[in-house]
């Protein structure tokens, strides 16, 4: 199902963030100005300053100087047959940011009792 890939894609994509930059790199994220299909507005735009340089600096490239294939398949831009959309690829990046967070506002607000 085409949901459930764009779903695996933007987990790849915000893994390889985190084994690349940390997970601080979701405070740069606005979900709210969120537009992949915008180069300064999406993920990579919005982490490096410019998709381009987001592409260069994690050194998105395959073998045959491509980016797109490796942006592609990281969730970071859509298909050439367009069944992976912009639309879907924002809306599943977007639930991805709120759920991390929730998560991140649960662990600081958790009462942590020392065992004695």
């Amino acid at each position: 199902m085409i949901f459930d890939d764009v779903k695996a894609r933007v987990f790849a994509g915000a893994a390889f963030l985190d084994a690349a930059l940390g997970t601080k790199w979701t405070k740069k994220v606005d979900a709210e100005r969120l537009a992949i299909s915008n180069g300064e507005a999406c993920i990579l735009g919005q982490v490096f300053g410019d998709y381009s340089y987001g592409i260069d600096e994690l050194e998105l490239i395959d073998a045959d100087g491509n980016s797109l294939t490796m942006a592609r398949t990281l969730g970071f831009e859509q298909d050439k047959d367009n069944a992976v959309t912009y639309d879907l690829l924002d809306q599943e990046w977007k639930k991805l940011l709120r759920n991390r967070k929730r998560q991140a506002t649960r662990k600081k607000h958790t009462l942590r009792v020392p065992i004695v």
